[in-house]
Order: C-alpha cells, then structure tokens, then sequence
C-alpha cells in the first residue's frame, strides 16, 4: 500500500504505544510475544542488519490480536449492511498508512498513522486504555484514600440491551443517595461485561475509581440493594497503592468485554446493545479528566521524514533507515549528523487539513513505541 497521507485530518491525538500493551507508566516495556508472526526488531546491534519492520503498521500493532481482529472484522462487515460499509472500510485502513515523523526540536521519532477510532477497534482499544489509565494516573496523585468499587445485578434472562438500560439506570440512582454523594466528591466508571460458562447468562457490572471518604461496605450494599431491588453484590476496598491505578484501568478501560468465544449471534447481541451507550464517565472532582486524547500542543513541531514501506524497504541498504527505526524503538533522538528530510529528498509539513480522497476520512495520530530488546540483550 502507498504511504499517501490520508485527507480531511482532524487534529492530532497523542498515543503511547507499546506491542506488549503495557500501561502508560511503564516505560521498561515488554517483550514481544515470541510466537508472533512478525518480526518486530529484536536484535541488539542494528550495525549488524540484522534489522526488520512488518509489512505495514497495521501488522506491527495486531501482532498479538489476530483473534480479536478476525471478531472485529466480521462483526463490521455484518454492520456494513446498516451503514453501507464505512465502518468495515474504516476498520479496514486503520493503521495501514503511516510515516516516521521527527521532532523538529527533541528529534524524538514516533509514527503518524490512520486511525479508526472505533469502538471494537483492538488496537485503537489498546490507546484508549493507555491514554484513560495516564490521566486517571495524574488525577489519583491529588486523591487521598482513593477506592476501588465493583457493582454487579443479578443474572437474568432478560435481553442484554434491557439489562444494560437496568444497569445504568441503577448506577443513577446509586450516585444520587445521600450518603454517596456525601462521602464520594467524585470518580471514573468503566462498563465490563462477559458471558458465565457456567449458566450462560450474560454479567453486566461497573468498576469506579472513586475520590471518596470510608464507606462501610454493607453500607454500600445496603445502598445498592434498594436501588437494584435485586442485587446486593459489590465490592469495595481501598487503592493501597495509587501508583498501581493505571493497571486497574488499563483492565476495564479498553473495550467493554472480548468478541472471543462468543458465537456470532451473541457478538452481534453484545454490539448491538451497547450501540450509542457511554462506555465510560466521569463526575465530581474527576471532572478535570481528559476521556479523549486532545491535539498535542506541539503538533508543529512535527515533520515527516518518510514513509513506513519506504523506511521498511530500505532498512537493509540505507544507514537513514536504520538511524530512523533505532531511534524509534530505543526512544532516543536522532543522531545530530542525521539530516532531518524525507529519504525521497523532499521535505514536507504533515497535512493536518487536506482535501478530496477516496477513502472515508479518518484521524492522524501519533505514536511513540519503546519495544526494545530484552535486558539481557541490550
């Protein structure tokens, strides 16, 4: 595929991305997966040649996702029958066009890519997760005695849509009690919802990050109990570690549950039903926190140097291709001596607003990846 830069960009959105989906905090990333089908750069000593990139950026970031992405495709490609086939075509560019782009300033390398931004998007899920557990981070540190509160309903056999509604209603009227609203001065939801092996009934539930008092914890059932009729099951307990919070995130913030193991009827149901819902919020002193990552301040800072195929194609016989991709995934600047222009001899200024393509306009993004080789080899 052509590295063209795709049309009518919206501002730019900042990711941090790590294969290993690891949380925004942890900057000593992990390893990749050993069994993934792609190479992605492992080898220490980049003087060596031993160096490679995957076809494209869509690879490198589904490397270890090819399940999820299989659900996901076939989930859009049904819905393309109700939206004549944007959101299989978004989902089907998503990180297929990319560039290596350079700090004009820092010379930090990351990668300008398409994004679809959807919601069953595995990779586009891993992002959200990392940028909700980086400001649910930053948030935390101003938050004393911060909780960790679990709601749960009864399984039933309703539809899921109408326990869904059920769900959040009851979470309205929980917020509204005296004794939440007293002790609570604010908090995150998240919505997660998997299918029991057991019976086979769906279980809906919310997790909060909560900035609150002590709240006995019969109390909240007590609380949750009038508000449900039916369900009593929570969970309450202290953030012993607020340092910790992003991998509570991280757990809940990427999609409201898995396509894996469900059969496509019960995809289609779990789609479906949350169709249009919020699939997380805020309220109170959270309120400060970003659900959505906004243009970086210094997204002119940036310039392209080339594109991923080209990079990717002359990794083997160009010492700029291999400063490029080095710098990139060790997180370190460009070498002062690199001439900072693309490698076809152009120098060019990313297209934040374009017009007239084909394709369905989709988000430039940014991308920063720390996927280095283990300790023992570096």
């Amino acid at each position: 595929m052509q590295d063209k830069f795709p049309t009518k960009c919206k501002p730019l959105d900042t990711e941090f991305y790590s294969p290993s989906g690891a949380s925004p905090i942890q900057k000593e990333p992990i390893e990749p997966r050993q069994s993934a089908p792609v190479s992605t750069l492992v080898h220490p000593k980049e003087t060596t040649g031993h160096l490679s990139l995957p076809t494209d950026y869509r690879a490198f970031s589904s490397q270890n996702d090819k399940d999820e992405m299989a659900s996901t495709e076939e989930i859009y490609d049904i819905i393309a029958s109700e939206d004549g086939g944007k959101k299989a075509s978004a989902f089907a560019w998503c990180r297929s066009s990319s560039w290596f782009i350079v700090n004009k300033e820092t010379r930090e390398v990351r990668v300008a890519s398409r994004t679809c931004k959807l919601r069953w998007c595995p990779m586009c899920a891993k992002a959200r997760m990392r940028h909700l557990g980086s400001e649910v981070t930053s948030w935390f540190k101003d938050v004393p005695n911060p909780k960790f509160l679990t709601l749960t309903v009864q399984h039933n056999e309703e539809s899921l849509y109408t326990q869904v509604k059920f769900l959040y209603d009851c979470f309205k009227q929980f917020r509204k009690r005296k004794l939440i609203k007293d002790k609570v001065s604010g908090g995150v939801w998240f919505f997660q919802i998997h299918k029991s092996e057991h019976d086979g009934l769906w279980h809906p539930h919310l997790h909060c990050v909560l900035h609150s008092g002590f709240i006995p914890r019969k109390k909240i059932s007590a609380i949750w109990q009038k508000c449900t009729l039916t369900s009593c099951v929570t969970d309450i307990r202290s953030v012993k570690r607020p340092d910790k919070i992003a991998e509570y995130v991280a757990r809940y913030a990427a999609r409201p549950g898995s396509l894996i193991g469900l059969n496509l009827e019960d995809k289609m149901e779990l789609v479906w039903s949350m169709h249009g819902r919020r699939l997380c919020g805020k309220w109170g002193t959270a309120s400060v926190i970003s659900l959505r990552p906004k243009r970086p301040d210094d997204c002119d800072n940036w310039k392209s140097i080339a594109g991923w195929s080209m990079v990717r194609d002359m990794l083997f016989e160009s010492d700029q291709a291999k400063a490029i991709v080095n710098a990139w995934r060790k997180g370190i600047p460009l070498p002062e001596d690199f001439d900072i222009k693309s490698l076809n001899g152009e120098n060019f200024d990313l297209p934040w607003e374009k017009k007239a393509l084909e394709h369905e306009p989709i988000q430039l993004t940014f991308f920063s990846c720390y996927a280095m080789p283990p300790p023992q080899e570096r």
